[in-house]
């Protein structure tokens, strides 16, 4: 499906929420009520984000180190329970995951840096090469469409 529509695109990067969302997805679903971010997700959403990754193939996944730091810190809210067990399958996956790294002196030289943050700009880092940008973030969705592939989540949803 979005293969098709993205033939050019090889890889895939999740934000931070939708992350969060595939991880509580597979430690259960009831993790997805308590999956912190802007939207409220349920198993449908959790599905879709599945299948669209599983297109993509998991070892085709992309991710930065402030990324994962944000992921983290969203997994901080969750229970006891449910955290453990979010990040159990988070240390299965960052093996799969190809990590990009961009030094932080050259994130602070972007001229989009301080309105958007070192998260953001390592995501418009990382995605330079065919790869698509799916996210929940309106704000880094306008920032990336000017120069990237992006889909915002509501995007997706709609196309299905």
């Amino acid at each position: 499906m979005l293969c098709d529509l993205y033939s050019h695109t090889k890889k895939i990067l999740l934000d931070a929420n939708l992350l969060v969302l595939l991880l509580a997805a597979k430690a259960g679903a009831n993790l997805i009520r308590l999956s912190p971010g802007n939207q409220t997700f349920d198993a449908n959403d959790a599905d879709l984000l599945d299948n669209v990754v599983a297109e993509y193939k998991y070892e085709n996944m992309i991710i930065t180190p402030y990324l994962l730091s944000e992921v983290n810190s969203l997994l901080t809210k969750l229970d006891i329970n449910s955290r453990t067990d979010a990040r159990r399958i988070l240390a299965t996956l960052i093996p799969t995951i190809d990590y990009y790294h961009t030094k932080p002196d050259l994130l602070a030289c972007d001229p989009d840096f301080a309105e958007f943050g070192i998260t953001d700009i390592s995501i418009l880092h990382a995605s330079e090469t065919a790869t698509l940008v799916l996210t929940e973030d309106g704000r880094l969705a306008g920032l990336l469409k000017k120069r990237r592939d992006v889909l915002t989540y509501k995007d997706l949803k709609d196309m299905i």
